[in-house]
């Protein structure tokens, strides 16, 4: 059966964003078109045209695109050499045509956590290391899970620069440093996983728009010697922090939190308060936190 997809529309987009005029923008390699929500194709961007020598080919991906709200014809990528696992950044000009690549060494020792996997040892994959990275306040800002730290890109300065902490209670960076490649059938790797999400897990920072602050928890996860059906350990609960920065990134306060005994998933912040989406009895329901800082 022929799948039914909208005008122009790959049938397998990897990823989408809004755009400021409500439109979709859909990515994938050397696809890069923006779509209405009736699924009209509005444009094709052709990306992979204009920085051909990046995004022509599959040695490059695209992992995510953020348009410049106050410049809508500016389009950052932030694009990972699949081999290296170096990111760097892609700003195009759509009005002009042109593109200029911005480096990002701060995130080259990332690669310190970043694990080849092998299948009777050829390479199959890859585990950790990864960037994610978001806007908020006319700043795209790229984290990691393993550093106590963020990038940040100023749209309207056009800056870059790194804001680092090292705190008592969650410190730089993780310790454990996994081996550089790994089977992936063994238990080599089960334990590897394991010791990894043992340790501290920084996750990403989230925009609290009516205080002018961010929100960012971080987590060490506890496992049972169970095993799951696919092999893993079973996951027994965590250790939640939650961070509290300014809108220049300082750190305000730092605390575990005992009421929350498990990893937190999808979160988001509204009327200054933090809403945590939880699954009760396959209902869809919310935790929501009120954070005062005393």
């Amino acid at each position: 059966m022929r799948k039914k997809v909208p005008n122009g529309l790959s049938s397998n987009p990897r990823y989408f964003a809004f755009l400021t005029n409500q439109n979709l923008l859909f990515w994938t390699y050397k696809f890069y078109k923006t779509f209405d929500q009736n699924g009209q194709l509005i444009r094709d961007l052709e990306l992979n045209k204009l920085a051909d020598e990046y995004l022509e080919g599959t040695e490059y991906y695209p992992m995510r695109l953020f348009e410049d709200v106050n410049t809508p014809e500016r389009i950052l990528a932030l694009v990972m050499h699949s081999k290296s696992g170096t990111n760097f950044i892609l700003d195009f000009d759509l009005i002009s045509q042109t593109f200029k690549k911005i480096n990002l060494p701060e995130l080259e020792k990332n690669s310190d956590y970043k694990v080849e996997l092998l299948s009777d040892g050829r390479p199959t994959g890859g585990y950790g290391g990864a960037v994610s990275s978001y806007q908020f306040n006319g700043k795209i800002i790229y984290n990691t899970k393993a550093f106590n730290e963020v990038l940040v890109f100023d749209l309207k300065t056009d800056s870059l620069y790194v804001k680092k902490w090292d705190t008592p209670l969650l410190g730089y960076r993780r310790t454990y440093l996994p081996p550089k490649t790994v089977e992936f059938s063994s238990q080599e790797f089960k334990d590897m996983v394991r010791k990894s999400d043992e340790d501290i897990s920084f996750g990403s920072l989230v925009w609290d728009d009516k205080n002018e602050r961010y929100f960012r928890f971080s987590e060490k996860k506890h496992f049972s010697e169970e095993l799951t059906d696919f092999g893993s350990y079973v996951s027994t609960g965590a250790d939640v922090f939650l961070s509290v920065f300014d809108k220049d990134f300082n750190l305000i306060s730092e605390y575990q939190i005992p009421e929350l005994t498990h990893s937190i998933g999808v979160h988001f912040v509204k009327d200054g308060k933090i809403w945590m989406y939880e699954n009760i009895n396959d209902e869809l329901a919310f935790v929501i936190m009120d954070v005062e800082i005393l």
